[in-house]
């Protein structure tokens, strides 16, 4: 479950604050099922606590949600017209799909010969960072005498 939703947390980290570091990274699990991943992150001068709740799941879409000071949003998904929404308690908005955004910015891009919105020092942040979440989860499991 890491490599697969862990850069999607980070790409919002890095998107709101640049840069960063993981510092005081801790895993607790409640089975196969759910592991949760706390750390600080570190950008500039200033942290931001961080709370991943990763849990199984084998249908598809998966669930999404995210929040900022405890006002958590959740995504759902219209099939018919791959419409996508952001849910708040009692209100919902329509969202362009954050991939083929992407991809146009990307393209765009490469066409005005800048650096696109996704680009080499996010990515290149983003991975190093989501390395270093993966093996702090590795040498936790063999702590915990799990199969990983």
């Amino acid at each position: 479950m890491i490599p697969e939703s862990v850069p999607h947390a980070l790409s919002l980290l890095y998107s709101l604050f640049g840069a960063g570091e993981v510092k005081n990274l801790n895993f607790e699990s409640s089975g196969e099922r759910e592991l949760v991943i706390q750390f600080a992150y570190r950008f500039g001068m200033n942290e931001c606590d961080v709370l991943i709740r990763l849990t199984s799941q084998e249908s598809q879409p998966r669930d999404f949600s995210f929040g900022f000071n405890g006002k958590v949003v959740s995504r759902s998904l219209d099939f018919e017209n791959y419409d996508i929404y952001f849910n708040y308690e009692n209100k919902k908005l329509k969202i362009m799909d954050p991939l083929e955004l992407s991809v146009k910015n990307f393209i765009d891009a490469v066409a005005k010969k800048i650096e696109p919105f996704i680009g080499y020092h996010h990515i290149l942040n983003n991975m190093s960072l989501l390395k270093k979440i993966y093996d702090g989860y590795v040498e936790f499991g063999k702590r915990n005498l799990w199969k990983i």
